[in-house]
């Protein structure tokens, strides 16, 4: 048995207010086959969980549901998201608040969660570099220095220091699928 939960389909703009709003925020969807691809690449192996970093509408906790129906297996999800706007949606979409409840509110980057996780799963917001602030540049700078040993420049996109951080949250011998 294949358990199917209806999704929402975003639309994206071409063009004004609404175009603008979406690159304000970085947040486009990730389609249903997409999600299913990657949980199931991640999932290889029983890791017992997945975390994604930028929950959104909870298009890979949808995709994750599925999977462990198909394979009859526990699968916990766990991840962050930065906008409960976005959680609402995933409400609305057909998840619930168990579906939701080791997802956290908080800000990946300057606040991470502790790991080490065994699946990363991410279609992290694109927000490119100008739309950045010179604080947290700044900030995100230190974080890479930190993390990897290198000072990215200022033309970074949001995306770069979150496959920075998960990729400091990996387990050994973890998988992890990005979007980038």
């Amino acid at each position: 048995m294949v358990l199917r939960i209806s999704t929402a389909r975003q639309t994206i703009p071409n063009s004004g207010p609404g175009r603008e709003a979406l690159r304000e925020k970085g947040q486009f969807w990730t389609p249903e086959w997409v999600a299913e691809a990657m949980v199931g690449y991640v999932a290889q192996n029983d890791p017992g969980h997945i975390f994604d970093p930028a929950v959104g509408a909870g298009a890979f906790i949808r995709a994750s549901k599925s999977i462990a129906a198909e394979s009859h297996s526990e699968i916990r999800f766990l991840g962050t998201e930065l906008d409960p706007r976005e959680l609402e949606r995933s409400l609305y979409n057909g998840l619930s608040a168990d579906d939701l409840a080791h997802v956290e509110l908080t800000d990946f980057i300057l606040d991470p969660p502790q790991g080490p996780f065994k699946a990363i799963v991410a279609n992290p917001p694109y927000i490119r570099h100008h739309r950045l602030s010179s604080a947290i540049k700044e900030e995100f700078r230190r974080i890479s220095a930190s993390t990897i040993g290198v000072t990215l420049d200022g033309r970074a996109g949001l995306h770069i220091y979150f496959l920075i951080r998960a990729l400091s949250l990996l387990a050994i011998r973890g998988r992890l699928a990005f979007i980038m």
